[in-house]
């Protein structure tokens, strides 16, 4: 095990806000079609996709062929139900009405006709502003991940801050994962999640401090 040190590099942390554009998304789970878009302020992000709809608001789920979703439930990761109903729109589609108390990562658990309960995946619940933004813009392509700002771009070469936890982004824009990040006379880490590891020891031996730095005095040559 190597010994740690401390390293005294400034963490350039950007400040991003995304822009969330209107947005319908289809997918397939359990042999069965589903489409979700969706109407009133805010936003979540589903697979990757935004998808308007709040944390006050509506979803709007079609089938294509036979039976309807029956009910659903919205989890947060702490395993906090968001209260949600089906209800039956004017259009006589099946609607998800819910009400999220807190934005952040959250699970859709939707119960089939089978009666079976199937977990369509995480997304993102967002505030919404009254000019339609949004704080935040979690993108995946291609099972990798990047930040929309609300300009368009994408946060390169820089890390940033969200909830907490420091993710760094290459000149692609893509978030590093699993790899040595090079810092003023030091090294970071970035975990299977993509977040900067602190107080721990690297998959291949390197005990980190608690503000996430291995110390290398070869960086200062």
């Amino acid at each position: 095990m190597m010994k740690k040190g401390k390293c005294f590099a400034a963490l350039l942390i950007t400040a991003v806000i995304a822009m969330a554009p209107v947005n319908a998304y289809g997918f397939e789970t359990a042999g069965e079609y589903f489409e979700i878009s969706s109407e009133e302020a805010g936003a979540f992000l589903y697979d990757g996709t935004t998808v308007m709809a709040g944390t006050d608001g509506e979803m709007i789920l079609t089938k294509s062929e036979s039976g309807w979703v029956r009910r659903a439930s919205i989890r947060t990761t702490d395993m906090n139900v968001i209260t949600a109903e089906i209800v039956l729109n004017e259009e006589g589609l099946n609607t998800i009405r819910y009400h999220a108390k807190n934005a952040g990562k959250a699970q859709l658990i939707v119960v089939v006709p089978s009666g079976a309960a199937v977990n369509m995946g995480t997304f993102y619940v967002m505030d919404a502003r009254g000019d339609g933004t949004i704080d935040g813009g979690w993108i995946q392509e291609n099972d990798q991940w990047k930040y929309k700002k609300g300009d368009g771009s994408f946060v390169s070469s820089a890390w940033l801050m969200d909830k907490g936890k420091r993710y760094y982004f290459g000149e692609d824009g893509v978030m590093a994962v699993n790899q040595w990040l090079k810092g003023w006379f030091c090294w970071y880490y970035a975990g299977p999640d993509g977040a900067m590891m602190t107080n721990t020891v690297t998959p291949d031996g390197y005990e980190l401090d608690d503000t996430g730095a291995y110390y290398d005095p070869t960086l200062s040559d």
